[in-house]
């Protein structure tokens, strides 16, 4: 019985920690120009993506944080890079504004404190609209500042 009980433990175990490999190995997998260009297909999943944050001070619509991502750090251009919006509000697990590297101002991006950050959280998928991306990410985690 008590064996029985320990091989149960012992199988769960297994399958719990594969499982959280699985989800490990598909966060890492996400392509910012497939994600930009086909969002829909990444709706609701948990990704990870690096980048810097830009805070929009100048515009009346979009969202106020976005991510400037990049494939290679070492070529970045703020003014050609690619951005993910940030769900309006500041998650409730971290204030948004401790993370900003650079503030727009509708014409002209200021470097604040260039910081990269990888965020972990989840796509939203939310339609074509005529003032804001059509989906957002909304960061649940800072796991690292690079």
């Amino acid at each position: 019985m008590i064996q029985k009980y320990i091989l149960s433990l012992i199988m769960f175990g297994i399958i719990l920690i594969s499982g959280c490999i699985q989800d490990n190995q598909n966060m890492n997998d996400v392509s910012v120009s497939d994600l930009i260009n086909n969002p829909q297909s990444y709706d609701g999943e948990i990704i990870m993506l690096s980048g810097v944050v830009v805070k929009n001070t100048g515009n009346f619509f979009g969202s106020t944080y976005q991510l400037a991502v990049f494939e290679n750090s070492k070529s970045f251009d703020i003014n050609n890079a690619k951005k993910i919006a940030f769900k309006q509000q500041n998650s409730y697990m971290f204030n948004m504004s401790m993370v900003v590297s650079y503030t727009y101002d509708g014409r002209t991006y200021t470097e604040k404190e260039y910081k990269i950050f990888t965020f972990r959280g989840t796509i939203h998928y939310i339609g074509e609209v005529i003032d804001d991306s059509s989906f957002y990410f909304e960061a649940e985690a800072v796991m690292d500042n690079v």
